[in-house]
């Protein structure tokens, strides 16, 4: 069951909001059993995208998959329904009455895995004799950690093993909607979902094209950044989005040869400003030999939505979200992923421009082709499926003007000569 009037309008955001929703997702494939609760307006399980549009789950899959016995690519899922492609199944659950609550990790190698509560009463340890209802196999989880039961004053939190809510040692507490739950050395957030939409947090970053953020919705000026060393940390943390960085690492990354003893007050001094620019200490977690963001402060952040568009081969989408990464900034992690970004979105780009040419969509081919060229004006694959697309559309004369500022960019860049297959249609094209 899902309040038809919290999702009446499906956010703009990447993750969508929080809504109040009894349904659940299960998706059974070789690695095993995984269950996604339907808390947020948009969730993504590759290869479909799930949206809660008036109270029904809309459905599209990046492949074609099985549905109601029929090859689709979009459509409505009603609960009780399966989604198939391959050994690949997904179907949809109504967990009535039982939903309560949800843990997301943002620890390795659980990062963002989401955990639904919906028990009176939820035992949480690593698998072993007791039959635990949250089983988290990990080094650090002892075999009876903790136990969550719902009483009147609230979710109740008692444990026996390595526990902290929001930084504080807690052997028994009341969970506020929000709070973080550190349990051994995994971090987690308890979300509630009895409200209807809850508040997203407060950082907003864009690192794509240019780098900017915004702190509960006003700009950082750059004024307040001081140094570019202070920019570009929050750069670096905003790459992992509320995952943990050892600071050893940090401190290679950014002073590699400076003195130890330099480079840690280099630093602190960073940190100390960037917790000024962010608007307090809470928003950056520091734990033992490493920093994170802090998960309740977080927002949105273009990468974060360009890398979900990348991970479920949604090439249209990643190729409309693509911006440089970070230009500027030279440091050796943040050119690694300037390139990582470019080859992927290009490399899935081109598979797409060639579905296109496949189907003789030939407007499509040309858009594509356009902004395929304005991130890497080089790829001669590129210009072979824009000069196609001028041949099919019957303008050759536009073909070959094309053909000829394309060859001289290459020289001039490259110094080097159009393949053989594009120049043999570039001579089709005056021949036509």
């Amino acid at each position: 069951m899902v309040d038809k009037d919290a999702t009446a309008a499906v956010s703009r955001s990447e993750e969508g909001d929080f809504v109040k929703s009894t349904w659940e997702v299960t998706v059974t494939s070789p690695e095993g059993v995984r269950h996604f609760p339907v808390y947020r307006t948009i969730l993504k399980v590759p290869p479909v995208v799930l949206r809660l549009v008036q109270g029904e789950l809309h459905f599209e899959s990046a492949l074609e998959v099985l549905h109601r016995r029929e090859p689709v690519a979009s459509g409505v899922l009603a609960v009780g329904e399966t989604l198939r492609c391959g050994d690949w199944e997904l179907s949809l659950h109504d967990r009535s009455g039982k939903s309560r609550a949800v843990l997301e990790c943002f620890t390795d190698p659980f990062y963002s895995r989401i955990w639904t509560l919906h028990e009176q009463v939820t035992r949480v340890g690593r698998p072993g004799k007791r039959e635990n209802e949250l089983e988290i196999d990990h080094p650090t989880m002892s075999r009876e950690h903790a136990v969550l039961s719902w009483e009147e004053r609230g979710p109740v939190l008692r444990s026996s093993g390595r526990t902290w809510v929001d930084g504080v040692a807690a052997a028994e507490t009341v969970l506020a909607d929000g709070a973080l739950v550190q349990m051994g050395d995994l971090l987690f957030q308890f979300r509630l979902l009895s409200e209807l939409v809850l508040a997203r947090g407060g950082l907003c970053v864009t690192s794509l094209g240019s780098f900017q953020a915004r702190v509960h919705g006003e700009l950082v000026t750059e004024k307040a950044w001081r140094t570019q060393a202070v920019r570009w940390m929050l750069a670096r943390l905003a790459l992992e989005w509320g995952r943990p960085v050892a600071v050893e690492r940090l401190l290679d990354e950014f002073w590699p040869e400076m003195p130890e003893d330099k480079s840690r007050n280099n630093f602190n001094y960073t940190i100390s400003t960037l917790r000024q620019v962010l608007g307090g200490s809470e928003a950056i977690l520091r734990a033992t030999g490493s920093l994170q963001l802090s998960p309740s402060f977080l927002g949105s952040h273009d990468l974060v939505a360009l890398q979900r568009t990348l991970r479920v081969e949604d090439w249209g989408a990643a190729v409309e979200l693509y911006g440089e990464y970070l230009p500027g900034c030279y440091l050796d992690w943040a050119v690694a992923m300037r390139g990582s970004l470019e080859q992927q979105v290009l490399q899935g780009g081109l598979r797409l421009l060639e579905r296109y040419e496949a189907s003789e969509c030939w407007p499509e081919v040309l858009e594509l082709g356009g902004k395929l060229h304005a991130i890497d004006s080089t790829c001669q694959r590129t210009a072979l499926g824009v000069l196609r697309a001028h041949l099919g559309r019957g303008n050759a004369s536009e073909g070959v003007r094309f053909y000829e500022r394309f060859r001289e960019h290459l020289g001039v860049e490259l110094a080097m000569e159009p393949s053989a297959e594009l120049a043999a249609l570039a001579e089709q094209a005056r021949g036509g």
